[in-house]
């Protein structure tokens, strides 16, 4: 074992390791900045890290519960692949309380709120961000990842890149195929401004929709669309088991141990979800840039 191996190189390492399991780059990135932080914290080799040094990190009054459970989390992940690898004989999160993840509550906005947005949206682009986040319930790196080759409008369905790089055909509400007819049918939907080869980062995404929000007085986050999605989907009496599939929430495995969801349910779902967008039914929507 070499303790002494400098940060880069046990990160460089880690990620390799962690490529290989196919994991997202986000999910890699953040495990990153965690053990970076500790480092820095602490002031110790990343491979000397004890017990009460994730203690004291963990533990600070400053930071929420959440976050405290998402670095544990990752510096777990990170401890396991050190014993996995021989780089360390003990895993130091074993001897450590494992911080409660307090549970979040559905934040969903307002039917007025997501109708707010359509009127202050002044971008193609961003229009077409809002359609994926409010008639497809997406997140923003999501909406960032989506290709015109992962569309099908005559099938009426589209390929969504999620969490864990899980993928997933849904089916595409009438005003999504009726916008996305405009849209390039192969490479990167919103190709990014430095190079019509990549895709925008889900960041800009949900910079382009907060500015939207705030122009509108709206308060939140972009990620409480995707909120507002399931929750009139249920308000409009659509199985929850159908909103699960439709939200790709991980829970689902559970539920398909007794139920089977259908394409052609998920289809029937997306009918009932109603939304006013001025200037859908005339000239308007083609003076966006």
């Amino acid at each position: 074992m070499d303790l002494t191996m400098e940060l880069t190189d046990v990160l460089r390492k880690w990620r390799s390791w962690q490529e290989a399991q196919r994991l997202s780059r986000r999910t890699i990135t953040s495990r990153a900045e965690t053990i970076r932080h500790l480092v820095d914290f602490t002031g110790a080799q990343p491979l000397e890290i004890t017990p009460d040094d994730i203690i004291e990190f963990c533990g600070r009054s400053e930071i929420t519960e959440t976050s405290a459970a998402t670095y544990h989390e990752n510096i777990r992940a990170f401890s396991m692949w050190a014993v996995v690898t021989e780089l360390r004989d003990d895993d130091p999160t074993m001897r450590t309380p494992r911080p409660k993840r307090s549970k979040s509550q559905p934040r969903p906005l307002l039917d007025s709120q997501i109708e707010r947005l359509f009127v202050q949206v002044n971008r193609r682009r961003t229009y077409l961000y809002l359609l994926f986040a409010a008639l497809a319930g997406l997140r923003v790196s999501e909406i960032a990842r989506i290709r015109g080759e992962h569309i099908d409008l005559e099938a009426g369905v589209f390929e969504v890149l999620g969490k864990g790089n899980r993928k997933d055909t849904l089916p595409l509400h009438p005003v999504l195929i009726a916008e996305l007819r405009r849209w390039p049918r192969v490479g990167p939907l919103f190709s990014s401004y430095v190079s019509a080869d990549e895709h925008v980062t889900g960041k800009a995404v949900s910079a382009a929709i907060s500015q939207v929000m705030r122009k509108a007085g709206v308060l939140g986050k972009p990620h409480q669309i995707r909120h507002w999605f399931g929750t009139a989907l249920l308000r409009s009496g659509v199985d929850v088991r159908v909103v699960q599939t439709l939200l790709r929430h991980r829970s689902l495995a559970t539920t398909e141990i007794y139920t089977e969801v259908i394409a052609v349910m998920q289809s029937d779902a997306l009918n009932h979800l109603t939304i006013k967008i001025p200037g859908l039914q005339n000239v308007a929507v083609d003076e966006l840039v």
